[in-house]
Parts: structure tokens; C-alpha cells; sequence
């Protein structure tokens, strides 16, 4: 389906489905069921805003990314969609060297990190 018009965009869908008008803020997503969605241009403009935005988060997480590998880190996972996050495993020895990467915010250990399923069987 298409995001902003609810029109479908391949088969088997052949109905549009309602859409509402939603705004993401800092302090979480807001969706509005009574409001009219934005105006399909609006959206458009959204999604591009959007698009630009995680592209910014790749180019960012590739440069600190090799930083990191050359320092010796081992990277276990990237966080863009909820976040903007590298999970690495280093040596601890090189923490200052992190923290100085352009871009890095803050170091801090993982509290836990689980690999995705990958629905294999056994």
C-alpha cells in the first residue's frame, strides 16, 4: 500500500485502505484517527525528509564504522530505524579511542544483545 494515499501498489490488494494523519515526535508517535491524513504532496515530502534522514544515519554509521574495525572492533549489529547505534565488541583499552570517533555521542556497554531469528530448523 501506499503510505500517504492508501492506495494499493500490487496485487492481491485491490482496495484502498483508510489512512491517518501521524506526527512523530521526541517524544513519540502521535496518530490522529479524527484528523484527514495530509495531503498525498505533504506525505511525499515526509517520506523524502525521511528517506534523507536514514540515509544520513548510513553514511554516519559506515564512517564510524570503519573507524571502529580499524581500531580492532569487531561491529555485532546497527541500530537505524528505532536509533542510531553501533554495537561493537572492543577491546576495552580502546574506549577513549571510541569515544573520540567524529559522530560517536556516547559509549556504553550492551546489556544484552540477541541475535536475530533466522527461522532455520533443526
Amino acid at each position: 500500500f501506499d503510505l500517504a494515499t492508501g492506495k494499493p501498489t500490487r496485487m492481491p490488494a485491490t482496495s484502498a485502505i483508510r489512512t491517518f494523519a501521524v506526527e512523530v515526535r521526541t517524544d513519540g508517535i502521535y496518530v490522529s484517527p479524527d484528523e484527514p491524513p495530509a495531503e498525498p504532496e505533504a506525505a511525499a515530502v515526509a517520506a523524502s525528509a525521511a528517506a534523507r534522514q536514514r540515509e544520513r544515519v548510513a553514511s554516519q554509521q559506515d564512517r564510524v564504522g570503519e573507524t571502529l574495525a580499524r581500531l580492532g572492533g569487531i561491529e555485532l549489529a546497527r541500530i537505524r530505524a528505532n536509533g542510531n547505534a553501533i554495537a561493537v565488541r572492543i577491546d576495552s583499552t580502546r574506549l577513549d579511542a571510541v569515544r573520540a570517533i567524529e559522530g560517536v555521542k556516547s559509549v556504553r556497554p550492551a546489556r544484552s544483545l540477541h541475535p536475530p531469528q533466522t527461522g532455520g530448523g533443526t
